[in-house]
């Protein structure tokens, strides 16, 4: 019998399975909190809300066997962290303090901090996830694809420190390789240590080998304006949109006279989205659409709004876009804190009911300039362009595509999976009504079963456990110098997932 009720410290809660609180405690860190029930939930939840609870939580696990999985939130309905018998999971999500230091322009914050652009000054800018409330430790984890991408890089590459507890249960602190050089007390397994774990914050995933209780992060200087300009084509046109979002990628390469056209570009980054939705009525009467793509061009720019604007209309006549576009609203251009909530927030209606599944084409099988995008999108495209879909309502589906090619993506520094996007699509349903679940379920699963097996899926069933598809994360050779990283610093495998 395992002594839980010996298991107490300030800021640590103990939920095991005889306590009511138990199911909450399993799903409520998931987007989705109406989970179906699994044989995988584990024999405990520990819930820690600073770095000494985590380290007597690390212990406890460690003496008394137990696999551990850290979970912060978010984008948690794959569950790689619901491992059955003989696990816990350690939910830090309530570490989630952040904290704006002037002097060294860094942000200190939890692994389950979220908004953090409404949390430091106007001025700075942090590129956080596209949804801002996806949490910080599992974000950056994954490498940091989000928001401001393109300017500013991977949030991964913005790390200058954390604070980690380990297997053993120390608390360590780890600066940048930068800074590592004017530590002298420190012997050369302990840079060895402090240097595989910032590599393997850098795109391990939920394989990382120990609970990240804070991030140091280099704050960028927030852009003097964000500008977007959308265009809209009829569904059956959907590949003229990914054309035009690809050549604009490209649109330096394309340029007959490229010297002059990256003049502009140096201060007016484009971010590319385009989405597949509904058509809102309005917009359906004066179009005669009923389901539209929307070509999103998002200005992030150092420049005024005048050269800003210019750029776009120079930008969308050198690509010759046919699509309609949209007129620029009066409030625009956009605080760059208030990017999100702005563009997400017109593709998820408040207080709609929400369900996600994506995958990503990996730069070993997709290249910006190949048809092979097409290959990919075809098969959720037209699973989404069908007219007898069984999706209820007017919400009931959105399918987003992110076209962003290398920028700034690793500032310098290298990502351990060596995977660096230039395209991502997340599929999503959008919708009211808690009896349309299973409809939506089944409508994700089949839409992802037909993607190419080349892709990276997660896929969540109506029913039954929670388990991920189609191709793993990392090559074989990748997969291995990831695994000789992790048993340097967890040889006991308390953090292994099973």
């Amino acid at each position: 019998m395992v002594p839980f009720d010996l298991l107490s410290c300030d800021g640590l809660t103990v939920i095991t399975k005889e306590d009511e609180r138990f199911d909450v405690a399993v799903t409520s860190r998931a987007f989705i909190s109406n989970l179906p029930s699994s044989d995988k939930f584990p024999d405990a939840v520990l819930v820690a809300t600073n770095t000494h609870a985590v380290q007597v939580a690390v212990n406890f696990c460690r003496k008394y066997n137990y696999r551990v999985s850290p979970r912060t939130g978010g984008h948690n309905w794959f569950s790689i962290w619901l491992q059955g018998n003989g696990s816990i999971i350690l939910d830090v999500g309530d570490i989630n303090q952040v904290e704006f230091h002037a002097d060294t322009e860094t942000i200190v914050a939890g692994p389950g901090a979220t908004n953090i652009n409404d949390q430091i000054p106007k001025e700075f800018f942090f590129p956080s996830g596209h949804c801002p409330m996806v949490p910080l430790g599992g974000y950056i984890l994954g490498n940091g694809y989000g928001i401001g991408f393109t300017k500013y890089g991977m949030a991964a590459s913005l790390v200058t420190g954390m604070e980690v507890v380990l297997a053993s249960g120390e608390i360590r602190y780890i600066k940048g390789t930068d800074n590592n050089n004017n530590n002298n007390n420190k012997d050369d397994d302990d840079d060895e240590v402090d240097t595989t774990i910032m590599d393997l914050m850098r795109g391990s995933y939920h394989r990382f080998p120990a609970v990240i209780t804070k991030y140091v992060l280099r704050a960028c200087k927030a852009p003097k304006c964000v500008l977007p300009q959308s265009f809209i084509f009829d569904l059956k046109d959907w590949k003229l949109p990914i054309k035009y979002g690809r050549d604009i990628m490209h649109r330096n390469d394309l340029s007959e006279d490229s010297s002059s056209s990256k003049n502009d570009d140096d201060d007016v980054v484009i971010e590319t989205t385009v989405v597949f939705c509904h058509c809102p009525s309005d917009l359906s009467k004066e179009t005669g659409m009923k389901k539209m793509v929307i070509l999103s061009l998002m200005a992030w720019s150092d420049k005024d709004e005048v050269v800003t604007r210019q750029v776009l209309k120079n930008l969308s006549e050198r690509i010759n876009i046919a699509g309609t576009a949209i007129p620029s609203k009066s409030d625009l251009p956009i605080v760059a804190h208030e990017v999100a909530k702005k563009c997400f927030g017109s593709i998820c209606p408040t207080k709609s009911r929400y369900l996600c599944d994506a995958y990503v084409g990996d730069d070993s099988v997709l290249d910006m300039s190949d048809e092979a995008i097409y290959e990919l999108l075809e098969p959720l495209a037209l699973t989404w362009t069908s007219d007898d879909n069984g999706l209820p309502g007017p919400y009931s589906h959105s399918l987003l595509v992110l076209l962003n090619r290398n920028m700034k993506q690793v500032n310098g520094c290298e990502l351990i999976s060596g995977f660096v996007p230039a395209f991502e699509v997340m599929s999503y349903s959008i919708y009211n009504d808690e009896s349309h679940d299973e409809i939506n379920w089944k409508k994700l699963q089949r839409s992802m079963e037909t993607v190419a097996e080349s892709s990276i899926t997660w896929t969540v069933p109506a029913e039954g456990n929670i388990r991920g598809g189609g191709k793993a994360c990392y090559d074989r050779e990748t997969s291995e110098r990831i695994t000789n990283m992790i048993e340097l610093i967890d040889p006991e495998g308390l953090f292994l997932k099973k």
